[in-house]
């Protein structure tokens, strides 16, 4: 996708626009929730026309306590899907061995293969306490795997 696009706010209202240039399509997202959503997120989510389920749309707020399983993700150019790089210290990911370099190729059974980070993360995302479902690849081993984590919080 070609997209550009701007965000902002203050005072408790936040603004987003976004144009993806090769499909000739916008959005603007206009919130004043008061610091509990912000706009960024939910518009480039429509504008990468990923469907904002409830789960997804859980994640979103930032008045509730986000966990995970303590990796960071980057969208990996050559696979076209999520690649781990790096993994925080007393996190579930550290736990189970998980080392940067493996590729998400899925979340719970979806496909990771041209989605957005974001829309992964939100797939990763969950309560404390709950589990995912992770299949990872090993490019050094050439070895897929399948693991399951419980979500909780994790210090950054």
């Amino acid at each position: 996708m070609d997209i550009r696009l701007h965000a902002g706010g203050t005072a408790g209202y936040s603004a987003f626009i976004g144009f993806e240039k090769r499909q000739r399509r916008g959005v603007v997202v206009l919130l004043n929730q008061h610091g509990e959503l912000h706009s960024d997120p939910i518009g480039k989510l429509v504008l990468e026309s990923v469907a904002l389920t409830p789960h997804i749309a859980s994640t979103l707020t930032t008045g509730k306590e986000v966990v995970g399983i303590g990796t960071k993700l980057e969208f990996d150019s050559q696979s076209h899907c999520l690649q781990i790089t790096k993994i925080i210290p007393n996190s579930p990911a550290e736990e189970l061995g998980l080392t940067a370099g493996l590729l998400v190729q899925q979340i719970d059974g979806i496909s990771t293969t041209h989605k957005s980070v974001l829309e992964c993360s939100a797939l990763i995302r969950g309560d404390a306490g709950t589990s995912v479902r992770l299949e990872v690849f090993d490019p050094t081993k050439k070895e897929t795997r399948t693991i399951e984590l419980i979500r909780r919080k994790v210090n950054i």
